[in-house]
């Protein structure tokens, strides 16, 4: 972070109104000095000079920030030793104040909702806005959307955790994985919501200028086998819907309740390229 401070030659202190003349070349010089905020570990920069062409009345210097602390630090720049027609005015010196915040955390918004399938491994970005002192974590998990029990998610990991944002650290990604197994499972739409903060930061809110979010939408896709696997015959005449583990359908439900398997028999002569079967037990 740095610090740019402005020096007027021949103008008001607001910069607005001449005060003095402006046609030759003139030189002041600067000091930084030490007070709460220390040289070289809360603020660097060397003592030097500002010079000013002839009809310029304006210059500049750079002061680089090291430190933002919760506490209120200073340091002062004065002025020293005019050259040319310039002599010093007031205010020939200045108070620099020192303050920032841990932040405020947030999931950064995106234009589309982030897919986890069998091979995509999408990465959901954390930002710390409005500050970045000193070491906080943020705690987070993934949760069914409309669930009124929280539900679990499954075929994705992680399903939560806590994320470290180091001292000065703006940004932290993390990275939902798919997994594998054999349990069917349907599409889940999930929420990625951030429940607490340490450190002194701070979760967003809906008046949040930044525009952070507290909560975003991830879609985890389905097995492949959610729901039912319909298997042909060796003989070919017969189709057998194989009993899964959910009954979230009515179909579902049914296969449960008729058995393991249900068959239903197509004749030799019906070759149809797809049909609506009217499935009972035999």
């Amino acid at each position: 972070m740095s610090l740019t401070v402005t020096v007027y030659r021949g103008l008001t202190s607001n910069g607005t109104g001449r005060i003095g003349p402006i046609d030759s070349p003139a030189t002041v010089y600067f000091y930084l000095l030490s007070s709460s905020a220390v040289w070289a570990r809360d603020f660097a920069g060397a003592n030097g000079s500002v010079g000013f062409s002839a009809g310029v009345t304006v210059s500049h210097l750079r002061i680089d920030i090291l430190s933002t602390t919760l506490t209120e630090k200073n340091f002062t720049i004065e002025l020293r030793s005019p050259s040319g027609d310039v002599i010093l005015a007031d205010p020939a010196t200045a108070t620099v104040s020192v303050l920032t915040s841990p932040g405020t955390i947030g999931w950064m918004p995106t234009n589309s909702t982030p897919l986890v399938d069998h091979v995509t491994s999408p990465s959901l970005r954390l930002l710390r806005e409005d500050g970045v002192y000193g070491v906080v974590t943020v705690r987070w998990s993934l949760l069914l959307l409309n669930s009124s029990s929280g539900g679990m998610v499954d075929g994705v990991s992680p399903t939560s955790g806590v994320e470290v944002f180091a001292d000065g650290v703006a940004k932290v990604d993390v990275v939902l994985s798919p997994l594998s197994g054999t349990v069917p499972r349907p599409v889940q739409v999930c929420t990625a919501l951030l429940t607490s903060a340490t450190g002194g930061a701070v979760l967003p809110d809906a008046s949040d200028r930044d525009l952070l979010l507290r909560q975003t939408t991830v879609v985890v896709t389905d097995s492949g086998s959610a729901y039912g696997i319909i298997q042909l015959a060796s003989d070919n005449s017969s189709l057998i819907v194989v009993r899964t583990a959910l009954s979230s359908s009515p179909f579902d439900a049914h296969c449960c309740r008729m058995g393991t398997a249900i068959r239903h028999t197509v004749p030799e002569r019906v070759k149809p390229s797809f049909a609506i079967l009217d499935i009972r037990a035999l």
